[in-house]
Parts: structure tokens; C-alpha cells; sequence
């Protein structure tokens, strides 16, 4: 689901930081490289979300159709500067979109392959993201559903802070 859509069954919560964002980007001795979102294939995406949801708050019952119209979607409104995929081979091991909204900067998904979770590859994909933002950014967003645990921990470790519960209206930083 894209920050700019009302959730369907969940509270969700904005995350904003200022950038540049100072921490590092360094790549967790992981064997992998980034490549655009468009540089992949669609089906690798609609798995890859699917996959990184099930399971967790985030599952609301979507079946691979729901997530192709995800990716189609995202692949339709993402930045192409700083959207990235994590390829580990030519396997999709992780995702991070940047999106506009309202006009600010959200990182939105971060999407992790279930057996590269906890490995700091989530990290490395959204740090990467948001150090590709163009030059004039001064804040970047996130929208992190309640009760996710793993995101709320990695936006908080990169130092973002919650500054309220999601709306349709962007508050400033």
C-alpha cells in the first residue's frame, strides 16, 4: 500500500527526519548490488513484496495480484534517483521506493526477502535511498503501520521520530 492511500484496517503512523541523514550507508558485508527498480523484473518485485509482508501486521490477506498492482503502482509514482532494489546474484533480496507525496519524500516500501531479514539489508536499502535524494531535500517521511516492530526500530536506528498518526494532511517537520 503507498503512504498516499488510506489504510485499509491498520493505524499508521508518520516517521520524518531532516536530511542529510548522517549515518552510514556502508554495505553490511552483504554480497550484493543495487540496481533500479526498473531494471528488474515486475513478477520479482510482486513476490518479493508479497513475500516481506506475509505474515507480519502488514499481511491484510493480499494475494499476488493485489501486490503486481502494488508494484505497478509504485513503479508508477516512485523517484527513479533514489528508488533502489538489493540483487543478491540476479535474485531481488530487498527493496526501498521513494515516493512523492504532497510534495515530500517518503520511503515507502522497504520490503525485505523473509530469510534476509535481520541482517541489515533493510537498513542499507533505505539509507541508500535516502542518500540518492536530490540535493534540495530537507526532510524525508516515512509511514510505518502501528505495531511494526522491525520498521519502526529501523526508521527510529536511522533517526527519524514519530511526529503523528498518518493523515491526509502532511504536517511540517
Amino acid at each position: 500500500m503507498n503512504a498516499d492511500e488510506p489504510p485499509r484496517s491498520r493505524a499508521r503512523s508518520e516517521y520524518r527526519i531532516e536530511v542529510p541523514v548522517s549515518v552510514d550507508a556502508a554495505n553490511p558485508g552483504l554480497q550484493v548490488r543495487l540496481v533500479t527498480p526498473w531494471d528488474v523484473d515486475n513478477e520479482d518485485l510482486a513476490a518479493l513484496l508479497l513475500a516481506s509482508y506475509g505474515g507480519t501486521v502488514d499481511d491484510e490477506g493480499e494475494d499476488l495480484d493485489d501486490a503486481r498492482t502494488a508494484i505497478a503502482h509504485y513503479l508508477g509514482t516512485a523517484v527513479r534517483g533514489p528508488s533502489v532494489v538489493a540483487l543478491h546474484g540476479h535474485r531481488i533480496v530487498a527493496i526501498a521506493f521513494v515516493v512523492i507525496v504532497r510534495g515530500l519524500h517518503y520511503v515507502d516500501p522497504v520490503a525485505v526477502a523473509p530469510e534476509w531479514k535481520r541482517n541489515g539489508i533493510g537498513r542499507y536499502v533505505a539509507l541508500a535511498a535516502i542518500q540518492r535524494l536530490p540535493a534540495d531535500s530537507t526532510a524525508i517521511g516515512a509511514v510505518i503501520t502501528d505495531g511494526n516492530g522491525p520498521s519502526e526500530r529501523l526508521f527510529r536506528g536511522l533517526g527519524f521520530r514519530r511526529i503523528g498518526a498518518w493523515s491526509t494532511h502532511v504536517a511540517p517537520l
